[in-house]
């Protein structure tokens, strides 16, 4: 096989990556003694990608941007890339995720698409946007095995990545009982969507990844926040869901039931919207005091962040969203 073999890994999806050992001639006797290394290089440093909606929720002047830092990065440091400008076309930036090396953004009306290398005043590599998309005020979205998925309102719209234009979704799912939602994720075949609760406790609603049309939930889980509040952001690790309300990290098991007891939180954790997992650790977007929080994914109550990235330099204003890559 090709000697270095080139792949991508793509959140929460499986690679096959096939090797070739071949010998000319002679018979190799598995029963010897062989060593066989696999070294694995990374493209790029992971970095995090952080959308700040700016004016779109503060009220300011200021537009919303997309900032990509190292994944390390901590204290008052700089982005390594800011993407704004009216090329960019965004005008609220309220989630985001990254997938084959694209930033895909909810973007009021429409989803643009950028280079994970963009930076500057750059128009979009591609752009959902149009009448037949069906796309009026977008929320949450993740990709998954090529396939983008919107929150809007009580529906949720699936359009492949390849998309671009005035496109109509390839899927709907709807009447599903979502009532006040903000973000989504899709992993072990399902759609997990915290269903935020202004007046009641708040839900996660599973929905199976292939649906289409009317869909209840297969599943509701209700919990309580250790501190109580609202609550907005969730990410899926494995058996476990991060949830972040107002006050606290609750973190769930991934097949509770309807009544679920937290397994564990961390507290207090304020001023948050969205929260991501990426190699054992959490992100946390602190729309209210401009920071991106990093806590340890086995955090407790008490813990404080092993990182913060905050302060002028980082040029982060009202950042709702945080994916790592």
């Amino acid at each position: 096989s090709d000697n270095p073999a080139q792949f991508t890994v793509a959140a929460r999806q499986r690679t096959a990556v096939p090797l070739e050992f071949r010998v000319d001639d002679d018979e190799v006797d598995l029963t010897g003694s062989y060593d066989i290394t696999v070294t694995v290089d990374e493209p790029h440093p992971p970095v995090i990608v952080v959308a700040n909606a700016a004016g779109a929720i503060t009220g300011s002047t200021h537009a919303p941007s997309i900032a990509v830092f190292p994944a390390r990065g901590d204290g008052d440091v700089a982005p390594l890339r800011t993407i704004a400008g009216p090329s960019t076309t965004l005008t609220t930036a309220i989630d985001l995720a990254v997938a084959s090396d694209r930033i895909v953004v909810s973007d009021g009306d429409a989803i643009a698409m950028f280079a994970l290398d963009a930076s500057g005043d750059v128009a979009p590599v591609a752009r959902i946007a149009g009448p037949t998309t069906g796309l009026t005020s977008t929320l949450g979205i993740a990709v998954a095995s090529g396939v983008i998925y919107v929150l809007q309102h009580d529906t949720i719209l699936v359009f492949p990545m390849i998309a671009n234009g005035d496109v109509a979704p390839t899927r709907q799912i709807t009447n599903t009982g979502i009532q006040e939602a903000f973000h989504l994720q899709v992993d072990h075949d399902s759609i997990y969507v915290l269903d935020s609760g202004f007046v009641s406790p708040p839900q996660i609603k599973v929905f199976p990844a292939s649906a289409s049309g009317d869909t209840a939930p297969t599943r509701v889980m209700q919990w309580t926040p250790a501190l109580g509040g609202q609550g907005f952001g969730l990410a899926v690790r494995g058996s476990e869901i991060f949830t972040l309300s107002q006050q606290s990290i609750d973190v769930l098991p991934i097949d509770g039931g309807f009544f679920v007891e937290p397994v564990r939180s961390v507290v207090p954790v304020l001023d948050a919207f969205q929260i991501t997992e990426f190699r054992n650790e959490l992100y946390v977007a602190g729309w209210l005091d401009n920071t991106v929080r990093v806590y340890a994914d086995a955090a407790a109550t008490g813990a404080t962040p092993l990182r913060t990235i905050s302060g002028p330099s980082t040029g982060l204003d009202a950042p709702v969203a945080v994916v790592a890559h």
